[in-house]
């Protein structure tokens, strides 16, 4: 289970960051960039981008690495089913008929 936390809103900026609520990190905030999933012969593993926006996460001893990397897997299962059902089949091209019209 990952550690807990809570999805926060930035009041200027709109963005989602993640604020941290159990020690040894309580209170540290992070923006998570991009995320990047590969496929081992074992499982997979996560690769992720962040920012810290509030705290300092490196002076403890855990590796927060770790912990914001399951935490992160953890917001990506619980959230799977309506990431696939909000799709709507655009596969990220441009659509040729928008930029005809331009």
């Amino acid at each position: 289970m990952a550690a807990k936390y809570e999805l926060v809103e930035g009041k200027q900026t709109g963005e989602v960051a993640i604020r941290l609520l159990d020690p040894p990190y309580e209170g540290v905030i992070v923006k998570v960039g991009k995320v990047a999933i590969h496929e081992e012969e074992d499982g997979a593993s996560v690769a992720f981008d962040y920012d810290i926006i509030k705290g300092d996460p490196d002076s403890e001893g855990e590796n927060f690495g770790e912990v914001l990397g399951s935490i992160i897997v953890e917001i990506i299962e619980n959230n799977t089913s309506e990431l696939l059902e909000n799709n709507d089949g655009n596969d990220g091209e441009d659509n040729p008929s928008q930029l005809d019209a331009e």
